[in-house]
């Protein structure tokens, strides 16, 4: 049986996504038949901490999890000492590198550039998953990544990000493009629209335009939250007007929750009425489908002024739309035209095109055909992009079958 670690440079659980994403290829990998264990930073927020981590992500405890660092009978210098280390990307992976030189295992998997740094150059057999563009720092700890006879590969979200680690001196034959996945079966089962709404307590006979997932995302080059397109969706929300004369509805699901107020303020300096919008803060993974099922038409919009995130982005919501078969309008950026194409799975409206946006969503809105085609063939899509073909591909690359069994 194939031992695998999958290594998180952040503390677990935490409402982000990468979080959810982490434990789900977790889930995949076991469910392939490996041997798993996650290890993370312990969590030093107590509430958080509380929480068990199969829980928090709805995935079944068909692996393990190890918080490292949680030392609470050492003199209080010394502990200080090791929280200030787990909070340390670079310092966190030297000490995971060093356990995992004791604990061995097959392969080594992780989603920090700092991780990765370590465990090659103590000879582990590493996959690295690149999400986003590093520092500067990370730049330099990639070439040398790329460099290490240890490193079984890198799995770059979008064809760009695998420019990006080719450019920094990784092997082309080392860098696959595979994004992020989803989870069929909880959209498998008969989530009624009308019956969602009523559970949820959303309009019955009103369409409805959706986002769910987070409202804000990290930018590492930055050190800050950037927007990810909300402002935009809702000045664009105001321009759409009455559908077949019934005034559309809002609903933005994913927090965090201190955003909130700010886009209620928003919405209401653009004259939209309280009852044509809701936000809501992170729910779980298990309600997420029926959230989604509620909508008529869901969205994926991104700032115009943001440069962030243009060539990277995967994110988890962009597929758990498609497992909905619902119809998506999205920015066209880079990172959205990969899996989504114009006029056939989804409809795509240029950067920055406000009114542009707002003609998509009434044009869905008032086209229940267009509608049922671009979520037809979104579905048909998706079954390539399942967490379960993710684990086989990243597999492959670190040069065993497609089980890890094997």
């Amino acid at each position: 049986m194939m031992r695998i670690v999958f290594i998180s440079k952040s503390a677990l659980p935490n409402p982000m996504a990468h979080g959810r994403a982490m434990t789900k290829m977790c889930e995949a990998f076991a469910r392939r038949g490996a041997d798993v264990e996650l290890w993370y930073p312990c969590q030093t927020d107590r509430q958080l901490a509380s929480r068990n981590v199969f829980e928090f992500y709805d995935v079944p405890a068909v692996f393990r999890v190890r918080a490292l660092g949680r030392l609470p009978s050492l003199p209080g210098v010394i502990r200080r000492r090791v929280d200030s280390t787990m909070r340390d990307p670079f310092k966190w992976g030297r000490f995971a590198a060093l356990l995992a030189r004791v604990r061995r295992a097959d392969l080594y998997v992780t989603r920090s550039i700092e991780l990765a740094y370590w465990l090659t150059r103590a000879g582990l057999p590493t996959i690295c998953e690149l999400h986003q563009p590093s520092t500067a720092f990370g730049d330099e700890l990639l070439k040398e990544v790329g460099g290490q006879p240890a490193l079984r590969g890198v799995v770059a979200l979008t064809h760009p990000l695998r420019d990006y680690a080719t450019s920094f001196g990784v092997p082309e034959q080392k860098v696959v493009v595979h994004p992020s996945g989803v989870d069929l079966e909880p959209f498998q089962g008969p989530l009624v629209q009308s019956e969602c709404r009523r559970r949820l307590g959303l309009p019955a006979d009103t369409p409805i335009v959706g986002y769910i997932g987070r409202f804000r995302m990290w930018d590492a080059r930055e050190g800050r939250r950037v927007e990810k397109g909300l402002r935009m969706l809702i000045t664009a929300f105001q321009k759409v007007g009455p559908v077949r004369g019934v005034s559309p509805f809002l609903l933005c699901v994913g927090g965090p929750a201190d955003s909130i107020r700010e886009y209620e303020q928003l919405a209401r300096e653009l004259g939209l009425e309280s009852t044509q919008y809701r936000f809501v803060d992170r729910v779980p993974p298990s309600d997420v489908a029926g959230w989604m099922r509620a909508c008529d038409v869901v969205t994926l919009p991104w700032s115009a002024e943001e440069d962030f995130g243009t060539e990277s982005l995967s994110p988890l919501k962009l597929f758990e739309y498609m497992a909905a078969k619902l119809p998506i309008v999205a920015t066209d950026v880079p990172a959205f035209r990969e899996p989504l194409r114009h006029g056939e799975n989804a409809w795509l409206v240029e950067r920055g095109d406000v009114p542009g946006f707002a003609a998509a969503l009434r044009l869905l809105l008032s086209d229940e055909q267009l509608r049922a085609t671009l979520a037809n063939q979104a579905y048909r899509d998706v079954q390539q992009y399942t967490w379960s073909e993710r684990a086989a591909a990243l597999c492959r690359l670190a040069g065993c079958s497609s089980e890890p069994s094997c």
